[in-house]
Formats: structure tokens, sequence, C-alpha cells
């Protein structure tokens, strides 16, 4: 089958919204996430069945699961949450490839979801001009996934937070998973905070300083 545009991602899905994303459904978790784990460091993760995957890294680190998404189904199904995958969604890309990674996260999530992955839908938006689509086909009193790592200026910070409330305004998450930096904001939805890569690349840092720092207070004088 010649099928490049890997429409059998989306077989059997309702497809909502003006640019027919596959609608996902809910998920309503019965443990919290816990012990985060990023796609790129899946395969040496001890204990999956007790972490929470993501893909809140470059995108190039994970291509081959919208390239051949079947090599990675077992590997996916081993976790106990996956936050579905997130394609970025950059305010300066042209829309129509916003929507085109949009779709893909949805479609992907779709195809997870229906084979056996425990996934934890994520949401992702670029502007104001985003909001037009960025939550079709995410269910509604679920549990959602988002990140704030690549928030780093006042207008990334303002549009990440004007999403966040926007999200909670029109889908009404039962709980939101921020797998990143804690945001200053109050919403009326339950958060669970986890870290996210570069979080927790600064806190192995920081604890091999601290190791490095000890062994010099404590070696013997000459």
């Amino acid at each position: 089958m010649n099928d490049i545009m890997r429409e059998y991602l989306i077989k059997g899905a309702e497809l909502v919204g003006n640019y027919g994303f596959p609608q996902l459904d809910p998920i309503h978790i019965d443990a919290e996430p816990c012990n985060p784990v990023p796609y790129s460091e899946a395969r040496h993760c001890i204990v999956p069945k007790k972490s929470t995957l993501h893909f809140f890294i470059d995108d190039k680190r994970f291509t081959g699961i919208w390239n051949d998404p079947d090599k990675y189904l077992a590997l996916l199904q081993n976790f106990q949450y996956v936050c579905s995958p997130d394609f970025s969604i950059y305010a300066d890309m042209p829309a129509a490839m916003q929507i085109w990674n949009c779709y893909r996260n949805r479609a992907l999530a779709y195809y997870m979801q229906q084979n056996g992955v425990n996934i934890i839908p994520t949401a992702g938006w670029s502007d104001r001009k985003s909001f037009q689509w960025c939550l079709d086909g995410l269910p509604c009193n679920s549990i959602i996934a988002v990140s704030n790592n690549g928030c780093l200026s006042k207008q990334g910070i303002y549009y990440f937070e004007m999403g966040l409330r926007f999200m909670v305004a029109t889908i009404r998450p039962e709980k939101i998973l921020v797998i990143g930096k804690q945001p200053d904001i109050d919403v009326e939805v339950p958060i669970i905070y986890l870290d996210g890569h570069s979080q927790q690349m600064q806190k192995r840092l920081e604890s091999w300083n601290g190791r490095k720092k000890r062994i010099r207070n404590t070696a013997p004088e000459c």
C-alpha cells in the first residue's frame, strides 16, 4: 500500500473541525502520572510501568514515530502513560505548517489510542490565531498534557497563559499535566507538575557538581 500521507492512522476516526482532525477519546486516570521520561530516553527507562513518557523535546528526535509508528508501538505500550506526540507549533511558522503539525499530533494520538497505548492527549498552540483550530480533536472532560518549556520570552509566556485559560474554558479538562516549569497562573482545574527534560538535565548537572564539590572537600591533604 502506497499511503504516503499515512491516512491509515485515522481509519475509522470521527473527523472534526475545519481541517478534519481525528477526535480522541477522553482519558480518566487512576494513578497520578510520575517519573517523567523524554522519548529520547525511552529505551533506557528501567521502570516504564511506573513512568510517563513525553515528546516535549526536539522534533528531530521523534520523527521516526511519524515515519513508521508500528515500529514503536511495543515500546510505547510498555509505559504507564504516554503524552501524545508534540510536533512543534510556533507563531513564526507558516500557518499551514502549524496546522499540519497539529494534525500529525492528533493522527498519531488517535492511532496510538486505537492500538493499546495509554495516552494522555497533548495540547499545544502558538498565538491567538491558532486558537481557531489548536484544540480540535481533543476530548472534553479528560486529563490533558501541556508543556511550557519553549515559552522563554514575555510574549511566549503571555500566549501560553492565554492558551491555557482558553483550553480550560473550551474543553473543560478534568486535570492538566504540566511538564516543565510551574506557571504562575490560577485556573480552576487541578494541575499536576512534572519536570521536563531541561529541568531534569539542570538537576542532574547540579547533583553532579555537588558530588564533585564533596569529593574535593573530603580528599586527603598531601
